[in-house]
C-alpha cells in the first residue's frame, strides 16, 4: 500500500489527507498434500487479466522447504481486473506434475487478497496433452483450445501451448470438456470441436477412435495423460430423412426444406 500526502486549501482552512493506492501486496501462505505433508519447491503463480481476457502480466515464486511461499503481487492491481491463482507441484524425480490445486476461478483484487496467510491442500493431478490435425494430415500449432471442468462450468486456467501441442494439468478426481477453435491471426480456418472427458479413474491404457475409426488419441494411465488428437479435415455430409408434425403425420407439398447448422458449446 502507498500513501501520498496532500494538503487542500478551502478558504482560511488548511485540510491535511491521506491518498492511498494500492500498488502491491504480499499473497503468502503454506501448501500441502491431501495427506498434511507440506509441499516444498511448489509453483505458485498469480495471474492477472483485463477485459477480453487479455493477459496483464504474471507473478511466480516457489514454496521453501515447509511448504511457506510469499510472493509479491505486482503490477495491474485494480478490481476492474481479474487474478487467478495457480498451484503446481512437480514430482523430483520425473519432473511430472503430481500433485495440483483444485480448479479456481478469476476473481476481483478486493476477495483475492483475502486469500493472504491461508492453508492450501493440492489434490493428485493429470496431464491433458491436447494437439490438432489440419486438412492436409499435418499437426498444426494454429489452434487455441478451453477445457472446462464439467462440475463448475468455468475455464481450467492451467493450459499452456508447448510446441504443436497444448498441455493441461488438471485435477485428476473432475471431468472435463475439451473444445478448440482456431487461433486469432493464424492460418488455419476450421469448424471449433468439442471432446467430453471423464475417465481419469481408468485403471489400464487404451486407445480412443474418432469418428473415422482412426486412433489418434489415448490415454496412458502409467502416467495419467490423455492425449488427445483432433482432426478438423472437412467434409460434405449428405442428409437424409422425413419431417413430421407433432402427431407423427409427415409434411408434404413443401418446395423448400433448409437446415440450419447448430454449434453448441459443451
Amino acid at each position: 500500500m502507498v500513501c501520498k500526502k496532500g494538503v487542500l486549501l478551502f478558504g482560511f482552512v488548511f485540510l491535511v489527507v491521506n491518498v492511498c493506492f494500492v500498488s502491491s501486496f504480499v499473497l503468502n501462505g503454506t501448501i500441502y498434500d491431501v495427506n498434511g505433508n507440506a509441499l516444498n519447491n511448489t509453483n505458485v503463480s498469480v495471474q492477472i487479466r483485463g477485459g477480453a481476457w487479455t493477459d496483464l502480466g504474471k507473478n511466480i515464486t516457489a514454496t521453501d522447504e515447509n511448504g511457506w511461499f510469499a510472493l509479491n503481487v505486482s503490477g495491474q492491481l485494480s478490481d476492474g481486473y481479474m487474478y487467478q491463482l495457480s498451484l503446481t507441484h512437480r514430482n523430483s524425480t520425473t519432473n511430472e506434475v503430481d500433485w495440483i490445486s483444485q480448479s479456481l476461478p478469476t476473481i476481483p483484487l478486493t476477495p483475492f487478497s483475502n486469500l493472504i496467510g491461508n492453508y492450501f491442500y493440492l489434490v493428485e493431478a493429470a496431464t491433458i496433452n491436447i494437439s490438432v490435425v489440419n486438412r492436409t494430415g499435418a499437426l498444426t500449432s494454429s489452434f487455441a483450445t478451453q477445457v472446462k471442468d464439467t462440475s463448475l462450468g468455468y475455464p481450467v486456467d492451467s493450459c499452456s501451448q508447448d510446441g504443436l501441442s497444448y498441455i493441461c494439468y488438471v485435477p485428476k478426481s473432475k471431468n472435463y470438456s475439451i473444445m478448440i477453435y482456431p487461433s486469432q491471426g493464424g492460418n488455419e480456418n476450421f469448424v471449433p470441436v468439442s471432446f467430453s472427458w471423464n475417465n481419469f479413474s481408468s485403471v489400464s491404457s487404451y486407445n480412443i477412435l474418432d469418428n473415422n475409426n482412426a486412433a489418434l488419441s489415448k490415454y496412458n494411465h502409467t502416467t495419467l495423460t490423455l492425449h488427445k488428437t483432433f482432426n478438423v479435415t472437412e467434409s460434405f455430409a449428405w442428409i437424409s430423412g422425413y419431417t413430421q408434425n407433432s402427431s407423427g403425420a409427415e409434411f408434404a407439398g413443401w418446395d423448400t426444406f433448409t437446415v440450419v447448422p447448430l454449434l453448441l458449446e459443451p
